[in-house]
């Protein structure tokens, strides 16, 4: 009997042990440190760790099966910490599911309603931030959630302006995106010239925005400037993915102007890096400018080619706003190569896409999402401070009430305490009363013993005067 239960023990610790190490390869995958060493970070090491750019890692991982078991173990260290280390590792597990596609909107609002102290509000800038990362914005809705939700963060920022908040650069490299596609380049420019200030490990991202800013407000040259940086940056943190997006923006620049030798090897290293990232719709993008730049160039056959190749990854990618890009150069070649029912099919399919995507571009800037937060913000602050003046009045009730039964029962105590006084006195009073008319009866009755007294000394002496018998008998019953 007792081998069978040595057996089980052993069966229950390899088991265990064999989860352990399950777990332990997806941590390792993900470069996540283990519980204890997790809960030793400081602030802002656990705070900056979360958002290294992880994508890759996380596609790639083989123990994605065993990510209900590390959310487990995540879940039963945190709720034996202190509440700092528990926020953390929440916050911690917001982020692990976002990234595996199971974004957790309760947790995340538990993790706000957890988070309203001054103490916090590093925390809850970056629960916010992380929260956004996972919002998509394909619609205007979504968008302008997102939009919302950023606002937030920035919110909470500009109010302490003397605060180290981790992440700062990020969270204002994603609110001026966002004001960029929201077509508010004022803002865009300086949120994200903003947060260019602040190094953080995705400083290419607002650098290469602020690029697509000046291209919009057609100054290229200072499209270009800030296309360079993002190159030399990407270069320089081996950041292959923006090291093809900067240099394909660099050859749409040079495409613009027309220097299309200079732009051709650009767009090219751009397609290649996207391909090879299976980043469809950014390679398509980069193909059909070439295509177009060889038509320009009279090479009808290689921008055959390379529209063939760019509307196979633009039609792959499902990316509804790099249509009319397809459409517009597929018009082009198709009228210069004689193919006129063709040409005419895409500029109806142009036509039709870009009045959608129009419609859509109205949608947002009709709602102008930024006056739309601030009317929604100060109807909140409205509401909060009904709430505030509610609670303030009925604190104010209860202290009026409590002074009135505290007033009241120290009024009642002091009548009882004149009543019980005025009865002792009257008491006292009657006592005394009483006691005199005892001491005038004693007088009196002194007075009546003193008469007395003095009329028998007379008489004694008159019998001692007298001489008779009668009067000496008298005399002796006398003094008996």
């Amino acid at each position: 009997m007792w081998l069978l239960a040595v057996y089980a023990c052993l069966a229950i610790a390899f088991s265990a042990q064999a989860k352990g190490s399950n777990a332990s390869s997806l941590r390792k995958e993900l470069g996540l440190p283990s519980n204890d060493i997790l809960a030793r970070q400081n602030e802002t090491a656990f705070l900056r760790m979360l958002h290294v750019d992880s994508a890759q890692a996380f596609y790639n991982a083989h123990h994605k099966d065993q990510f209900p078991l590390l959310l487990e173990e995540l879940s039963s260290f945190s709720m034996q910490q202190q509440r700092e280390v528990r926020l953390r590792f929440g916050l911690l597990i917001l982020w692990l599911k976002g990234n595996f596609g199971q974004p957790d909107n309760v947790l995340f609002q538990e993790l706000l309603a957890e988070t309203t102290g001054p103490e916090q509000k590093v925390l809850r800038v970056n629960i916010i931030l992380i929260q956004s990362l996972f919002v998509e914005s394909g619609s205007p809705d979504l968008l302008i959630k997102k939009f919302w939700l950023v606002h937030e963060a920035v919110d909470l920022m500009e109010k302490d302006p003397q605060a180290e908040f981790t992440n700062k650069g990020m969270v204002l490299g994603t609110i001026g995106s966002i004001f960029y596609q929201l077509g508010d380049m004022p803002n865009a420019l300086k949120y994200l010239k903003l947060s260019t200030l602040y190094a953080f490990s995705h400083m290419a991202v607002p650098l290469n925005t602020i690029g697509y800013v000046y291209r919009k407000l057609n100054n290229l040259d200072s499209s270009d400037v800030y296309f360079e940086r993002t190159l030399a940056y990407a270069e320089k943190t081996k950041d292959i993915a923006y090291t093809g997006i900067a240099s394909g923006n660099q050859g749409e620049n040079y495409y613009l102007r027309k220097q299309y030798d200079k732009a051709i090897p650009l767009l090219e290293t751009d397609a290649r890096i996207a391909m090879a990232r299976n980043d469809l719709g950014l390679a398509s993008n980069a193909q059909l400018l070439i295509s177009e730049i060889y038509l320009r160039m009279g090479d009808k056959e290689k921008a055959g080619t390379f529209l063939v190749l760019g509307r196979e990854n633009n039609l792959r990618s499902g990316q509804y706003h790099r249509l009319p890009l397809l459409y517009t150069i597929s018009a082009l070649y198709y009228t210069m190569t004689g193919q006129t029912e063709r040409a005419i099919e895409s500029q109806d399919s142009l036509k039709l896409v870009s009045d959608s995507l129009a419609r859509k571009a109205a949608t947002i800037q009709g709602m102008n999402p930024e006056l739309v937060y601030q009317y929604r913000k100060s109807k909140d602050q409205a509401a909060q401070l009904n709430v505030e003046n509610a609670a303030r009045l009925q604190k104010r009730n209860m202290m009026v009430l409590v002074l009135f039964v505290v007033l009241s029962i120290g009024g009642l105590a002091f009548w009882i305490f004149r009543l019980r006084a005025q009865l002792r006195m009257n008491l006292l009073l009657q006592n005394n009363q009483q006691l005199e008319m005892t001491v005038a009866q004693a007088k009196e009755a002194l007075n009546q013993m003193a008469d007395n007294l003095s009329a028998t000394n007379r008489h004694v002496t008159e019998l001692k005067e007298s001489k008779s018998e009668q009067a000496g008998l008298e005399l002796l019953t006398v003094e008996k």
